[in-house]
């Protein structure tokens, strides 16, 4: 193995666990907080492996071999160097602390140019701005009217919630995956083979096992600091907004 091919490889596997373990907690936060008690970690491995795996390979299908669902379009792919990879390992120390913070801004930073990440900068402001105003509005005028503590769920119509929160989690999945994938394709070509496809299959879905066996890692306890996650009613209409 050369240097430039130990990069790229170090880069992807920093980018893979630090990625998974970051932004998916944040996705996939409140459903393992209020299914962790009720089913086993491998049974909801299998649940999101299942959607990890079919966004990989449909989006490789579909787009020619591209993971990234054209999301690197004006990226092109460059030989990895040294401090390519090292924007991931610090992602991945951050991680570990439970600091949650911006993949694309870390990893793609290192990769793009000015224009780009200007461009990148004004359109996550904007999107985090009025998800949060729209999101926070809504849970407000809502929480007044579903206070679990409270009025807590017959046992009869949990499972109804339930049901509703693993179809909203599994859409919530593959929408966060199809466009943040794009910081881990970064490091690789922009037109993956098959064989290669494998193995970064195989990496992905042992990472998101650690992850689940772990219970989220570090950046699940900001979650957990959260009001209603653990309740399935509210964690399912949190997941809607």
């Amino acid at each position: 193995m050369d240097q430039l091919t130990l990069w790229m490889a170090l880069g992807f596997l920093f980018a893979g666990y630090s990625v998974i373990a970051n932004d998916s907690v944040q996705t996939l936060g409140t459903w393992i907080a209020s299914n962790n008690q009720k089913f086993k970690w491998q049974t909801m491995w299998a649940a999101a492996s299942v959607v990890l795996l079919f966004t990989l390979w449909h989006g490789w299908y579909m787009n020619g071999g591209d993971i990234s669902y054209g999301r690197l379009d004006k990226i092109p792919f460059q030989e990895i160097q040294w401090y390519h990879a090292a924007a991931p390992l610090v992602l991945l120390l951050l991680t570990r602390v439970g600091v949650p913070v911006s993949t694309s801004f870390l990893v793609l930073s290192a990769f793009a140019s000015t224009f780009v990440l200007e461009k990148m900068l004004v359109k996550s402001i904007m999107g985090y701005a009025v998800a949060g105003v729209f999101a926070y509005a809504l849970w407000i005028l809502i929480a007044r009217w579903l206070d679990e503590r409270n009025d807590p769920v017959k046992e009869s119509h949990k499972k109804y919630w339930r049901v509703g929160q693993w179809i909203t989690t599994g859409f919530l999945w593959w929408t966060w995956l199809s466009h943040d994938i794009a910081n881990i394709a970064v490091f690789l070509p922009r037109q993956v083979p098959w064989d290669m496809m494998v193995g970064v299959s195989v990496i992905f879905v042992g990472g998101l096992a650690f992850m689940l066996r772990e219970g989220g890692g570090k950046i699940q306890q900001i979650v957990l600091e959260k009001q209603h996650t653990r309740y399935v009613r509210s964690a399912c209409i949190s997941l809607k907004n």
